[in-house]
């Protein structure tokens, strides 16, 4: 994907986008080869339509899975430095000079909501959260930070370890959110 163009003209008018996936998955974005990775992005950097929460749960595994996230940086570098070097020609007309410009925007702001989703409330966890809104991985984190340290804190002190405490700590596990076995650095 790097050192060549993936879409031509990307900043060119979308007249029929792809399809939403009705459940993107990280399986299924990851199977897609790079031109059609770049043109799902590309036709889905804007919400369209009454497909708002479709749209929601495609940035929200393009952000959470870290393969996916820098994928998406990628493709949207790719998209940057075409444009811009669409505009440095100076060949566009004062239409698609507007529509490049605008276009520049839409990435930056694409840029800023994978970098802000990744300090997130459980961003740690990888895509596997991404099923959830906001407000509910704010409560998941808190829970999990603090079945961890209490772990922590149980460990490290004289007293001998409960079976009740054993299967509370278990339970991070089995749900995947134990802050301690993450391996996506945050």
């Amino acid at each position: 994907m790097k050192g060549r163009t993936i879409v031509e003209q990307p900043w060119g008018r979308v007249v029929n986008p792809v399809e939403l996936p009705p459940r993107p998955t990280v399986k299924t974005l990851i199977a897609l080869v790079d031109d059609e990775f770049a043109v799902l992005v590309r036709d889905h950097l804007l919400p369209r339509g009454e497909n708002r929460s479709r749209w929601n749960a495609l940035w929200a595994v393009l952000t959470f899975d870290e393969r996916l996230s820098e994928r998406t940086f990628d493709v949207l570098e790719n998209f940057l430095d075409t444009t811009q070097a669409d505009l440095a020609a100076g060949a566009l007309d004062e239409q698609q000079h507007r529509r490049a410009v605008k276009f520049i925007d839409y990435c930056d702001d694409a840029w800023v909501r994978l970098q802000r989703r990744e300090n997130a409330p459980l961003a740690w966890a990888g895509a596997q959260v991404a099923r959830y809104n906001p407000a509910a991985r704010a409560v998941l984190e808190t829970l999990a930070k603090a079945v961890a340290e209490h772990r922590s804190v149980v460990s490290a002190s004289e007293e001998p370890v409960r079976e009740a405490d054993t299967r509370l700590w278990q339970v991070l596990a089995t749900v995947g959110l134990d802050p301690q076995t993450q391996h996506r650095a945050r």
